[in-house]
């Protein structure tokens, strides 16, 4: 009974969290801006917002910004590998890294 309850509460509060946006970087190149945001989500989000953080900082040093934004799978391995690591005991269900690219003519 008591396990019954315990894993209705963990599947109610998977479902409430929300996926939240953290800002890795920009690039400027020619006329071209991209933003690196990592869209992740966690149950306490704001709880380990700054591991969560740094940990993706790290991964973004390992794969460098220009590489998520011009060689996005290669270098994305390379941030997973370090991103990863870095949050193995930071709850966290679900992450995609995103790349924005505005450009003016």
């Amino acid at each position: 009974m008591r396990k019954a309850m315990l894993l209705a509460l963990l599947f109610a509060s998977i479902g409430t969290a929300a996926a939240e946006r953290l800002a890795l970087g920009t690039l400027k190149k020619d006329a071209c801006r991209s933003h690196v945001y990592l869209e992740i989500t966690a149950p306490q989000f704001k709880r380990v917002q700054g591991d969560l953080q740094l940990c993706a900082e790290r991964g973004v040093q390992a794969a460098t910004l220009s590489g998520l934004v011009d060689n996005r799978n290669g270098a994305a391995s390379r941030f997973w590998q370090e991103f990863q690591q870095c949050s193995r005991y930071v709850e966290w269900y679900d992450a995609e890294l995103a790349v924005q690219r505005s450009c003016r003519d």
